[in-house]
């Protein structure tokens, strides 16, 4: 498999009280690059990224690891679709986020990464669904001038495109969620294809509505086709 640099998933249970709604600080921590997905409403495939924020003003989340509770910092999460179509949802968060415009000629190749442990302003909403509460993020502004934010968690970025196997999956460190939506991406389910059968291989087509259950991470899908 292809180097990447991993950190520890932040698994929790659902027990885990949703993030406060209102503005907050925090900061982008890690990129998920999980693949191509079809969308039957669309009636096209698009590549999808998850962006994970740090809120270090947040009450830490206290999970079970390896028989002892340890206190991790709250994270959210929210997805998109990978472009920066003049239309789409990430070009705009950007533009908010940075306080101004993409150039054209940034969106045309625009290095996300350099986005990471950037520090902003997010307003963060409660959703209902399935008789449950999920904190989303909604909106983001610039931190005010001058302000910074620190964060505990390095940077991290993980792509599918990594994976040389599709049994690699099982090795990396990653939230359970995130590993189930990369199991749905086309480039995923290619590398299935090829692969000899075996009890261990991930199975495929695995539900993204069981997406949210295991990591106490909150994610927001975007609205549009680009």
């Amino acid at each position: 498999m292809k180097s990447a640099t991993l950190i520890a998933s932040s698994e929790a249970t659902s027990s885990i009280p949703p993030a406060p709604e209102g503005v907050h600080i925090g900061a982008l921590v890690s990129i998920y690059d999980t693949g191509t997905v079809y969308s039957e409403f669309y009636k096209k495939a698009a590549r999808k990224i998850i962006f994970g924020f740090e809120f270090p003003e947040m009450d830490p989340i206290e999970v079970e690891r390896d028989g002892k509770k340890v206190k991790l910092p709250r994270v959210l999460t929210k997805r998109f679709t990978k472009s920066l179509h003049e239309k789409s949802v990430l070009l705009a968060f950007i533009n908010a986020w940075v306080g101004k415009k993409l150039t054209a000629d940034q969106a045309k190749a625009f290095d996300l990464t350099t986005l990471l442990h950037r520090g902003g302003q997010f307003q963060i909403i409660h959703d209902e669904k399935d008789g449950k509460i999920r904190a989303k993020i909604n909106t983001v502004l610039p931190l005010p001038r001058g302000a910074t934010v620190a964060v505990q968690s390095p940077k991290f970025v993980f792509s599918v495109d990594q994976l040389d196997e599709a049994s690699e999956l099982d090795t990396v460190d990653l939230p359970k969620w995130i590993k189930e939506a990369i199991t749905e991406s086309q480039e995923y389910q290619r590398l299935l294809a090829r692969a000899p059968v075996a009890k261990s291989a991930v199975p495929a087509g695995v539900a993204l509505a069981q997406a949210n259950k295991a990591d106490g991470l909150d994610d927001g899908e975007d609205s549009t086709p680009f």
